[in-house]
């Protein structure tokens, strides 16, 4: 747009809350991440921070999505079972809560089949890691690499 030379990107770099993601070439990795008190919270815990969503969500007229305070966070919204921006998505995926996740999009396009604990991919996983590693070092913030 300004003249200058055109360097292709190598990959590209996704963020949408407690997830990271890098994809290149035909693969993509996504790390998902929680803050150590999320990790930690007990069940009185995850039931305030749901009962406290779901009054939220009331007081504006909407209803309460989850009730079932041992569910998994979800990726964007730190409550059990997921916010409503994620609903309709939450858990429909094999991997979906899994904390590493590597997909081949050239043969599963979908994202259905988590290759990060397949040995043929080990070193795959590796260099993806530190492909998401590399931006991540170049970003303000805390998240766990």
């Amino acid at each position: 747009m300004e003249g200058g030379n055109y360097t292709q990107r190598q990959s590209m770099y996704h963020e949408l809350g407690y997830a990271r993601a890098v994809v290149k070439g035909k693969f993509k990795y996504l790390k998902l991440n929680y803050p150590e008190y999320a990790k930690n919270a007990t069940l009185e815990e995850r039931t305030k921070m749901l009962d406290d969503y779901n009054e939220m969500r009331r007081s504006f007229g909407g209803k309460a999505i989850n009730l079932d305070p041992t569910l998994p966070f979800g990726h964007l919204e730190l409550y059990p079972g997921g916010g409503g921006a994620e609903h309709e998505t939450f858990g429909k995926k094999p991997a979906f809560f899994d904390a590493e996740q590597l997909y081949d999009l050239e043969t599963d396009s979908a994202e259905n089949i988590n290759v990060a604990s397949d040995p043929k991919y080990a070193e795959k996983l590796i260099e993806m890691r530190k492909e998401l590693k590399a931006y991540l070092d170049k970003l303000p913030g805390q998240f766990v690499k």
